[in-house]
């Protein structure tokens, strides 16, 4: 953990990553920040996404200025909430390409990364449903998961994670991600095409094979593929 991080908590806020975001372009916050609510009104996830942030999870946004690319972020973020859930609570979660993790086949996490290029500052978000939420309802009700039946110390959680995040940054995206990673060898569509997944490789990159002419091909994004 880096000794200087501002943390900053809310029970109820309309978006951690906006709240850190403005706060930084308007020069407010000029250090590494961290920002933890109970609940968002306005989440956001991948692709402008609605991300439901009810009171049964915990929310954070972590602000970490460097001027330099971190390579593969977004999973190693992936790999420090994994880390932290099985070494905090020996409960293994399952890791989706790209930024996603599962529990009992439903998502129970998700990731959100960006840089303000400006400001030399990385913008990393973290969703976690921690508890049952009772009050998803249709489609969401069979994708929306939960970890623990019992409160935990939610800040001991947080503090853990925000720890490996700062581990891993310099470090080789682990073979966790790209061995065991969930989508390896299903089969999905994408743009009218069929392929299945052979491997994720060090870049964090899916590369996946067109069943239609048996060529490997790279994805370094999941937006509109659909898996069978």
């Amino acid at each position: 953990m880096k000794n200087n991080l501002t943390i900053k908590y809310f029970d109820k806020i309309d978006s951690t990553n906006d709240y850190l975001s403005d706060n930084i372009k308007n020069k407010n916050i000029t250090t590494d920040y961290l920002v933890v609510a109970k609940m968002q009104t306005n989440g956001h996830g991948s692709y402008d996404r609605i991300f439901i942030s009810d009171d049964n999870g915990i929310y954070f946004t972590l602000g970490m200025f460097c001027d330099k690319n971190i390579e593969t972020l977004t999973p190693k973020v992936a790999v420090a909430i994994y880390n932290s859930i099985i070494n905090l609570y020996n409960i293994k979660l399952d890791i989706k390409w790209i930024n996603d993790l599962y529990y009992n086949d439903k998502k129970v996490a998700g990731v959100l990364c960006k840089y303000l290029n400006e400001e030399k500052c990385y913008i990393i978000g973290v969703g976690i449903d921690l508890y049952e939420n009772k009050n998803v309802t249709g489609e969401y009700k069979n994708i929306i998961g939960y970890i623990f039946d019992d409160k935990i110390d939610e800040n001991k959680l947080v503090l853990n994670i925000v720890s490996e995040i700062y581990n891993l940054i310099d470090k080789k995206l682990p073979l966790l991600y790209t061995e065991n990673n969930m989508i390896l060898n299903r089969k999905f569509v994408y743009d009218n095409n069929k392929y299945i997944v052979k491997y994720i490789n060090d870049k964090g990159d899916m590369v996946a094979e067109n069943l239609s002419n048996n060529k490997n091909e790279i994805f370094n994004s999941s937006y509109g593929i659909v898996y069978e």
